[in-house]
């Protein structure tokens, strides 16, 4: 099943050493940062980056191919390409015919699947060591060779379009979430959805998608990420060989788009079949890479990550008005993102008491900023994930290949570092500068009966 903007991170429980972090004795900085692991990285002459990743611990090889493209290069007309041309990559090329990629991979004991986000579409194998030549064959081949068959084109815009209707159109969450991401950005690209509207995935031709496929899917315009039991003076020759001669494409056409600076709260009210009503609230703000952005992500921790966090701890459990109450935050975004609260009323809650304690919490912090304590805490459970996703292979891939695109995978290992320096402070300056009303976008979704919804 192919995913658009949703992670497939796999989180491994490691009691132990998740156990040792929350007690507070720390876990080695080597394995903290990454740096146990050796990594070696080359760009070919084509333009092409080779990231290496050896760790004997795993007895698979795991190859990510990320492509420099998403929804953020898409236009008004042509949404859901990126997505859809992710489809018919498993379609055929001139050499191997339909489905033959993944009937090939798995004879061979491997699983692969692929993502489109946002900002990147990322193609991925796991298989056994002796087994990855063939992957990256398979992947050189597919990478300037595609067939974009008519046929198959139809039946997978037919496939693509049911995804569209079973995450979005018949799913009140999905469908809701969806209109608040396009009314909180006016200009950016970021306001349309990545799946594509459904009248844009009907209406896109088979050279609208080789012209897409020709400008993003060249050497120039990706990179490779492997890991797992490899040796990349063994690695290495065999990408040369199958890659090195494939030319540069053209430079793709940069985004331009920046979001102007919101001047006032914005608000929807979208009513669906839903059971209990829900609400969203959205505030623009810079991605990780800034001066703020640790801060921002140790926040959204502190409010809503885990039980004991402040949102959940006094609005689930202790005051129960909420059945459920999220943060998250768009730390890993090319572009600025927003950082965003969600919950949804208890059965005897009511949605603008929910909404209002929501803010007033806001304040609170804006005011008083939080205690030492919720601070560690919260900086506890950050690290804690942080070691969690090193018992993955292919989460340690999507890390690399994450900064990677941010502007150079050596960013991943100053993430522990980066949150642990944040302050109570940083915390109040940081909520004071972006959590504010002219800065938000509010959304609710109300019950309707199923009559009423159907009108």
């Amino acid at each position: 099943m192919r995913s658009y903007g949703r992670s497939l991170l796999r989180r491994t429980v490691v009691t132990a050493i998740l156990a040792l972090i929350l007690a507070g004795f720390g876990t080695p900085a080597a394995v903290l940062a990454g740096t146990a692991f050796p990594i070696v990285d080359t760009t070919l002459p084509n333009g092409l980056r080779v990231i290496i990743q050896e760790d004997r611990r795993f007895p698979v090889s795991a190859l990510q191919v990320w492509y420099r493209v998403g929804s953020r290069n898409e236009i008004p007309g042509f949404t859901g390409i990126s997505h859809l041309l992710e489809h018919m990559m498993f379609k055929g090329t001139s050499r191997f015919g339909p489905k033959a990629f993944s009937r090939i991979i798995a004879e061979n004991g491997g699983r692969e699947n692929a993502m489109t986000s946002r900002d990147f579409t990322m193609y991925f194998t796991q298989l056994a060591p002796d087994r990855l030549p063939l992957a990256l064959e398979l992947e050189a081949d597919r990478m300037r060779n595609l067939l974009l068959d008519p046929e198959e084109l139809q039946r997978e815009r037919e496939v693509v379009k049911e995804e569209r209707r079973s995450h979005t159109d018949d799913d009140p969450q999905g469908a809701f979430m969806e209109e608040v991401q396009a009314v909180a950005y006016t200009a950016h690209p970021y306001r349309l959805p990545t799946v594509g509207w459904m009248a844009d995935i009907a209406a896109i031709r088979r050279e609208d998608l080789l012209a897409y496929y020709r400008t993003f899917y060249a050497p120039n315009n990706a990179f490779l990420v492997i890991v797992g039991d490899v040796s990349a003076a063994e690695v290495l020759p065999r990408v040369r060989q199958l890659f090195g001669s494939m030319p540069p494409g053209p430079a793709p056409p940069l985004i331009r788009v920046v979001e102007p600076p919101q001047r006032g709260e914005r608000r929807l009210i979208m009513r669906r079949e839903v059971q209990f009503p829900s609400l969203g609230i959205a505030f623009h703000v810079p991605n990780l890479t800034q001066s703020d952005g640790f801060a921002l992500e140790v926040l959204r921790a502190a409010l809503a990550d885990g039980r004991s966090a402040r949102l959940v701890r006094d609005l689930v459990y202790r005051r129960q008005v909420a059945l459920e109450v999220e943060a998250d935050y768009d730390a890993l975004s090319m572009n600025p993102g927003l950082f965003s609260l969600s919950a949804t009323t208890s059965p005897t809650g009511k949605i603008e008491a929910l909404e209002a304690e929501l803010l007033a919490e806001l304040e609170r912090v804006k005011a008083e900023g939080i205690a030492p304590e919720e601070l560690r805490q919260a900086q506890d459970r950050l690290e804690g994930r942080t070691i969690l996703r090193q018992d993955s292979a292919f989460a340690q891939g999507m890390l690399l290949g994450q900064y990677e695109l941010l502007g150079g995978w050596q960013l991943r290992d100053e993430y522990v570092r980066g949150i642990r320096a944040v302050t109570p402070e940083d915390i109040r300056r940081v909520a004071i500068r972006y959590l504010t009303t002219d800065n938000r976008t509010v959304g609710l979704l109300l019950p309707v009966s199923p009559r009423e919804a159907q009108q």
